[in-house]
């Protein structure tokens, strides 16, 4: 119990007290004026004799008068007691509810504070799929103000068409209580200038007092940059896989030209220049030369086989 309302307690219980006894002194006073009156009106014995012998029938009346003045201060120091004590224990919770009020004003504005300022977006739908809440982050992933989102139907404004359905059935069940929150989930958004951007969602629900979901509330992050990233990762990776594939390759198909090259060059020196064989080994020896250079190419690609720059003469490959 505070301090209010232990003076309270003492200021209501001397009042109390002083009712009553005003009660009684109202009968007492009652008493002498009726003991007066007979003595006057009707000249019956003395006044004290009245006062302190009266007749058994006035007895009785009298006394209860007095009891019945001092029941009446009893109930008026009762009910004012009452009054007092729910007017102070108001006044005192209106205090203290003042004072409460400033630490919690400055939360709830420390709050507003970090969701404006916050690297995520915030969105907050209700149950008929129109946008509630959403931070200053969500408007310049949106592009748009919040005057053109809030309000606005979430998945007829801002979700690609092929994806309506799947992410409306997803809030639906949300909102019905029928699955549970998933960490993550990822969908494409549409900004108001039509652009698509990939957010990476963390949901939960908000209750009202009995229980009852009223909307979804969603922080999100931008990783459309993540995912051109990874999405550049995976084809340098794939053309990484192509070009190891393709070294070994020209590797096992220069093991093959080189003996080719090799006999053919061997069978061009054991026969007569005159026969005419030499022009058909000269056509062996020219499509191999031309095999290996295009090996050399492969492997330069492949980066297995050192590069260097050298003079070209064009006429030749137009030729060909």
């Amino acid at each position: 119990m505070t301090k209010h309302h232990l003076h309270a307690k003492d200021d209501i219980g001397g009042l109390s007290d002083r009712l009553v006894y005003v009660g009684i002194a109202l009968g007492v006073l009652y008493w002498m004026v009726e003991s007066a009156a007979h003595v006057i009106f009707l000249n019956d014995r003395t006044f004290f004799g009245q006062l302190l012998r009266p007749d058994t029938n006035e007895w009785w009346l009298r006394l209860t008068v007095v009891v019945m003045f001092a029941g009446f201060g009893k109930c008026a120091s009762v009910m004012l007691a009452r009054r007092r004590r729910i007017e102070t224990i108001a006044e005192t919770s209106q205090k203290e509810l003042g004072i409460n009020k400033a630490p919690l004003r400055s939360i709830m504005d420390n709050a507003a504070t970090y969701l404006e300022l916050a690297g995520a977006i915030f969105v907050a739908l209700d149950q008929n799929e129109r946008v509630t809440l959403v931070n200053r982050k969500g408007c310049e992933i949106l592009e748009a103000g919040p005057d053109d989102i809030l309000g606005k139907n979430w998945f007829d404004h801002f979700i690609p068409e092929e994806f309506r359905e799947q992410v409306r059935t997803v809030f639906e069940k949300l909102m019905a209580g029928d699955i549970h929150p998933v960490e993550f989930y990822e969908n494409e958004i549409l900004t108001s200038k039509g652009e698509r951007k990939t957010i990476q969602w963390h949901n939960t629900v908000l209750r009202d007092n009995s229980g009852r979901i009223v909307q979804v509330l969603s922080s999100g992050e931008d990783i459309t940059e993540k995912r051109r990233l990874e999405s550049q990762i995976r084809r340098a990776q794939k053309m990484e896989a192509i070009g190891t594939l393709a070294g070994g390759i020209a590797h096992d198909f220069n093991n093959i030209l080189t003996p080719i090259l090799i006999q053919s060059q061997l069978a061009k020196l054991s026969i007569d220049s005159d026969n005419p064989v030499q022009g058909n080994l000269d056509e062996v020896i020219l499509a191999a030369q031309r095999a290996r250079d295009l090996v050399k190419q492969i492997l330069t690609f492949c980066r297995q086989s050192e590069s260097g720059r050298h003079r070209l003469t064009v006429a030749p490959i137009i030729k060909e």
